[in-house]
C-alpha cells in the first residue's frame, strides 16, 4: 500500500489525482487523509502497520505539519519505505532550523509528545528524509512535459523507483509522446481548460477527468479536449477550438484571471453566447421554434471554482485586467463579468471522494446531449477579432506572476 504524506492547503488535489493514478496503474490501495481522516495516533498506526512506501510530496509547507512529521518519524521508526517528491517550491530547512523544529513545526493545534515523538526524533527523521540516502523525485519548474501528462509521469517514475530493486534519484520530466502537437479540430467536442502553469489546476482537471469521462463519451462522440496538454502559443487555434465545442469547462483557480489563454476561453465563450443571443433578439420569440432552426447555439458553459480561486472584485478590472490585456480591456471586462454571472460548480479536491463524485456528476448533468455542427459557422462569425488576441500575443514584457497575489 501506498500513503500519501502532504500539505493539504497546497498539495491536496495533487496527492488525490497520485493517489487515482496510482490505484490504477499499480493496483494498490492508496491512502490519503482527506479519504482517511481519523486521529493522528490512527494515521501513525496505518504509517507503520498498513504502508509498504511512504511517499512524501514536498511542497514548501509540507515538513511544517505535525501529522506530516509524524508520519515521516512513524515510517522510519518501523522501515517503511521512503520516497520524497520535491516540487519547485519546497526549501530545506536550514541548519538553525534544524536545530530549532519547535518554532519551524505548527504545533498550535497537535503536541507530538502525546504520541510519543520527540522533536529530537523528528529531527532525525527529517535529517534521513533530505539527504541522499531517501529515494528523490524532482518536479522540474520548467518541465518537458506539459498537462495532466505532468503528474501522470510523476506516477510512472514513483512505481518504477519503488519496484526497482536499486533505488535511485530520477527527476519526472520523462517525454510522454502526444497524439499532436497542435490542437485537434473536432466541433462538437467538450473542452477543459486549466490553468498550465498551476499543478494544482492541473490535478483537480486531471481528477475530473478521471471521474466524467467515461460517461461524456457516451453521449459526445467527438470526446474531450483538454486544453493543457497542448501549447496555449497560438491563441487564435484556442479561441476557435472554444467557439467550435459543444461545451466548454473551465476550472477557475488562482491564476485563471491573470492567464491569457483561460481569459481567451472564457472571453470567446461569452463572446459566443452574446452572438447567439443576439440572434435570438433579432427574430422575436419565435426563434426557438424548428423553423428557425439556423439560429446558431453557443457553447454550453460550464465552470467549476477550487480552493485558491477568488471571485473578481472592482480592483482586478480596474487594474490587473488591463495590464493582462492590453487594447481591448474594456470589451474583455464586459464578457468576464457576464461569464461571472452563470452559476459555478465548486469542486472541493481537499474533500473526501464521495463528495467530488456528487460534484463531478453535476458537470456531466450539463453536457449538452445534442449538437448542431452547423451552429459553428454562426459562432465563427462572431468570434473576437484576431487583434485582440494579437494584443495579448505580442505583448512584451508580460509576467502574469507579478499579478499573481492581487
Amino acid at each position: 500500500h501506498y500513503f500519501i504524506c502532504h500539505h493539504k492547503g497546497a498539495a491536496a488535489a495533487q496527492a488525490r489525482l497520485m493517489k487515482v493514478l496510482l490505484q490504477v496503474k499499480a493496483q494498490k490501495n492508496v491512502f490519503i487523509d482527506s479519504d482517511n481522516l481519523i486521529q493522528l495516533a490512527g494515521l501513525f498506526d496505518i504509517v507503520k502497520c498498513q504502508v509498504g512506501c511512504l511517499t512524501v510530496y514536498l511542497t514548501r509547507d509540507t515538513l511544517t505539519r505535525p501529522w506530516c512529521a509524524g508520519e515521516v518519524t512513524s515510517a522510519f521508526a518501523v522501515g517503511v519505505k521512503v520516497v520524497t517528491v520535491r516540487t519547485p517550491s519546497f526549501v530545506d530547512p536550514s541548519e538553525e532550523t534544524m536545530q530549532d523544529l519547535k518554532s519551524y513545526i505548527d504545533l498550535s493545534g497537535c503536541n507530538l509528545a502525546e504520541y510519543n515523538i520527540s522533536l529530537a526524533i523528528v529531527e532525525t527523521a527529517f535529517r534521513r528524509l533530505l539527504s541522499d540516502a531517501t529515494p528523490t523525485l524532482t518536479l522540474s519548474p520548467m518541465p518537458l512535459v506539459i498537462g495532466s501528462r505532468r503528474l501522470a509521469g510523476l506516477v510512472d517514475d514513483l512505481i518504477s523507483l519503488t519496484g526497482a530493486s536499486t533505488l535511485m534519484k530520477a527527476e519526472s520530466t520523462r517525454a510522454i509522446p502526444s497524439t499532436s502537437s497542435t490542437l485537434p479540430k473536432r466541433p462538437g467536442n467538450v473542452i477543459v481548460s486549466s490553468d498550465q502553469e498551476d499543478d494544482e489546476a492541473l490535478a483537480a482537471e486531471g481528477i475530473l477527468l478521471a471521474k466524467i469521462r467515461q460517461q461524456v463519451v457516451r453521449v459526445v462522440p467527438e470526446g474531450i479536449c483538454s486544453l493543457s496538454d497542448y501549447s496555449m502559443d497560438d491563441l487564435d487555434s484556442v479561441g476557435d477550438a472554444v467557439v467550435q465545442a459543444r461545451a466548454v469547462v473551465v476550472i477557475l483557480s488562482g491564476g485563471t484571471l491573470v492567464s491569457r489563454p483561460q481569459l481567451v476561453v472564457i472571453t470567446e465563450l461569452m463572446q459566443a453566447q452574446a452572438v447567439a443571443q443576439e440572434a435570438k433578439l433579432n427574430v422575436g420569440h419565435a426563434a426557438t421554434s424548428t423553423k428557425h432552426g439556423n439560429i446558431p447555439e453557443a457553447p454550453t458553459v460550464i465552470s467549476l471554482n477550487v480552493p485558491g480561486f477568488v471571485f473578481p472584485g472592482a480592483e482586478y478590472y480596474e487594474k490587473v485586467l488591463p495590464y493582462v490585456w492590453p487594447g481591448q480591456a474594456s470589451q474583455a471586462a464586459q464578457l468576464v463579468l457576464a461569464f461571472f454571472k452563470t452559476i459555478t460548480i465548486r469542486f472541493g479536491t481537499h474533500e473526501s471522494d464521495e463528495i467530488l463524485e456528487t460534484q463531478a456528476r453535476e458537470v456531466t448533468s450539463r453536457v449538452p446531449g445534442k449538437f448542431n455542427e452547423r451552429d459553428v459557422a454562426g459562432r465563427m462569425s462572431g468570434a473576437l477579432h484576431r487583434a485582440a488576441r494579437e494584443d495579448l500575443a505580442d505583448e512584451d514584457g508580460f509576467n502574469c506572476h507579478d499579478w499573481r497575489s492581487v
